[in-house]
């Protein structure tokens, strides 16, 4: 009845440590004991027990780490007893309980130096052997100035668990004051893990723990190698409502020689913090990981990939836009707690990980400028064909070809024929993801292509408005003309009776044409429209006359006398036809006496224009023909108010 007693405060006291855990049952641990009675005779007291699948997906602060990775160990309990028959005495074992049996004793633990109870510190293959170590600290209480520990390593491969600590002497020669921990380091970074007890290391020789005659350590705040490893990183990304959820696949290569417990995916490169990301929902493959964000970077840590294992389920959401990023990944050792807090930390950070490219989120630039965002994508779709992402050259190729075309679309503010490349982009994106694009390749020119569209307003329909002049009478020589509308860009080219003419662009609504002198050398209605190169406007016609249906008429307004002995005309005109008409300076638009050009129009507006311009003059007769009509000004004429 006593016995029942104290197995069941022990195992309360179990449940108060590791709460929330699968533990082991107060069936399981009476039936453990009475075993254990049964084989080696009474008076034997369980020190530790675990259930090794409940750690393996918990993280207890109080071991140094469970890991069943060959599951040789499933639904098994491990389980520490000693027995005290006097003070020099004391019978030790260690056990494997599954399905209602103790499968597996150890022999008997018989150091008079160690006195106190034991503990299961570490369940883990720790040097690669194939076998899982069985780490079991045992603790010395009085009798002394002070205690000490001891730790048994036993080697368990399934049904037998054989001393894996190699002494001259007998027993286990790992020890160390209570006050201080043992360590488990991977020193040189091979897979293979050395047991510490300052200053002494213990090191695996392929069948045993033994005695380094080489290797001391006096300290373990220093940094040991989390870089040898070969690490493949798959990411993808997803948009949910107007944000982006990154994924990440992490896979650990048969060639590495150490596991991966550590993630970070960082927006650029380490040293650069002027810049700021917005991160949420970090997620992690299951609770055996820890993930946080940072200001530039999201990062996880938790339980080891191994070599030849791979893990999903890593995850965060962001407003940034996938470009290409770094990853940062770091091998499973023994780290110190200062990795973050000292600036040296930062050094070893860059040099003891393995940095890859990847995709991570960036914020789309502020204020966003069209032209150098399409050079942003051309450079993506160069990376991304040296990183392997876009599998081969023409599809390479196919996509710069797009990107450059939208570029120079843009530098000609042909926003519309920019608008179909990039729809173009997509559609092709779509098509190649099956066989010429990885899930980064697809990300970065999908959503960043879509959000080049989102920035780029629709521009109005090509149209023209007006054409001015849109009269001339039969060979008036070359001129210009002014083309007026919407839609217009830098591509834009205006045809005059389906010959393309020399073009400047002014505005989105005006454009200059040079009218040759062969164009207008008969009569005839000539068609004129607009094209960008894409698409074209609508027509309107250019008319070349004989004789204008309606006259043009020079107005004179008034004469002011400047008091000098000159006067100052000032000339208006009248056109009664309905378009503008072109009469160059020559026989049909002159001034005499000469000179015939004192800065008169060539071109005239319809309807009545008042004051156009004003000519200096003697006060003699200054006449003014156009085309037939003449207008004379004089010192005698009606006077300007």
């Amino acid at each position: 009845m006593k016995k029942i007693f104290l197995i069941i405060i022990l195992f309360t006291f179990q449940l108060n440590i590791y709460a929330q855990l699968r533990f082991v049952s107060a069936i399981d641990s009476i039936a453990i004991d009475q075993q254990i009675d049964s084989h080696f005779g009474m008076n034997f007291e369980i020190d530790d027990l675990i259930f090794v699948d409940s750690l393996e997906t918990n993280y207890d602060m109080n071991r140094s780490g469970i890991d069943d990775e060959y599951g040789t160990l499933d639904n098994c309990i491990v389980f520490t007893a000693s027995r005290y028959e006097n003070y020099k005495s004391v019978n030790r074992i260690i056990g494997v309980y599954r399905a209602n049996q103790i499968i597996w004793y150890s022999d008997n633990i018989e150091d008079e130096d160690i006195i106190g109870e034991g503990f299961i510190d570490k369940i883990e293959d720790i040097n690669g052997d194939g076998k899982l170590e069985i780490m079991t600290i045992w603790i010395s209480e009085g009798g002394a100035a002070y205690n000490t520990k001891t730790l048994y390593v036993h080697s368990w491969d399934g049904t037998q668990g054989d001393i894996a600590v190699y002494s001259p002497y007998g027993g286990s020669p790992i020890g160390c004051h209570e006050f201080e921990m043992f360590e488990y380091i991977d020193i040189n970074g091979d897979g293979k893990w050395e047991i510490i007890s300052f200053p002494n290391v213990f090191e695996w020789d392929g069948n045993n723990y033994v005695y380094s005659e080489t290797m001391r350590l006096d300290s373990v705040y220093m940094f040991f190698p989390r870089n040898n490893f070969i690490p493949i990183v798959q990411a993808w990304v997803v948009e949910l409502n107007k944000k982006y959820i990154y994924n990440y696949k992490l896979e650990n290569s048969t060639q590495s020689a150490q596991s991966i417990n550590q993630f970070d995916v960082y927006e650029f490169d380490i040293n650069n913090n002027d810049t700021t990301n917005y991160y949420s929902n970090v997620s992690t493959p299951n609770n055996r990981w820890y993930g946080d964000d940072r200001k530039n970077s999201v990062t996880w840590d938790g339980y080891p990939i191994r070599p030849g294992n791979s893990l999903s389920g890593f995850s965060y959401t962001a407003n940034g836009l996938p470009h290409i990023g770094y990853a940062y990944l770091r091998g499973y050792n023994y780290q110190w707690t200062g990795d973050y807090k000292e600036n040296k930390s930062v050094k070893d950070y860059l040099n003891n990980s393995i940095i890859i490219k990847t995709i991570a989120a960036k914020l789309a630039p502020n204020p966003f400028i069209p032209i150098e965002f399409s050079d942003s994508l051309i450079n993506y779709i160069q990376e991304s064909y040296y990183l392997g992402w876009i599998t081969n050259q023409s599809t390479a190729n196919k996509y710069d070809s797009l990107f450059t075309s939208a570029k120079t679309q843009l530098q000609q503010n042909n926003n519309n024929a920019a608008r179909t490349t990039l729809q173009t982009v997509l559609q092709e994106v779509n098509i190649d993801s099956t066989n010429n694009l990885t899930s980064e390749a697809y990300a970065l020119i999908k959503y960043n292509t879509e959000y080049l569209l989102s920035k780029l307003s629709e521009q109005s329909v090509l149209d023209i408005s007006l054409i001015n002049p849109a009269m001339s009478l039969v060979n008036p020589g070359a001129f210009t003309m002014e083309v007026k509308g919407t839609g217009f860009t830098t591509n834009s080219t205006v045809y005059f009776n389906g010959n393309a003419r020399t073009t400047t662009f002014i505005s989105d609504s005006v454009l200059n044409a040079q009218i040759l002198s062969t164009d207008v050398s008969a009569a005839g209605n000539y068609p004129v429209w607009v094209s960008d190169g894409a698409t074209n406007s609508d027509t309107l016609i250019y008319k070349v006359v004989s004789t204008l249906p309606q006259p043009v008429r020079p107005v004179l307004e008034c004469v002011r006398n400047n008091g000098d002995g000159t006067y100052t005309a000032f000339f208006g005109y009248k056109n009664d036809n309905s378009v503008s008409v072109y009469i160059p300076v020559g026989g049909k638009n002159k001034f005499t006496p000469t000179p015939q050009d004192r800065g008169q129009p060539r071109v005239f507006e319809p309807g009545r224009h008042y004051k156009v311009f004003t000519v200096n003059f003697s006060g003699s007769n200054l006449v003014w023909t156009l085309n037939g009509r003449t207008s004379t000004a004089s010192s005698n004429s009606a006077p300007c108010n």
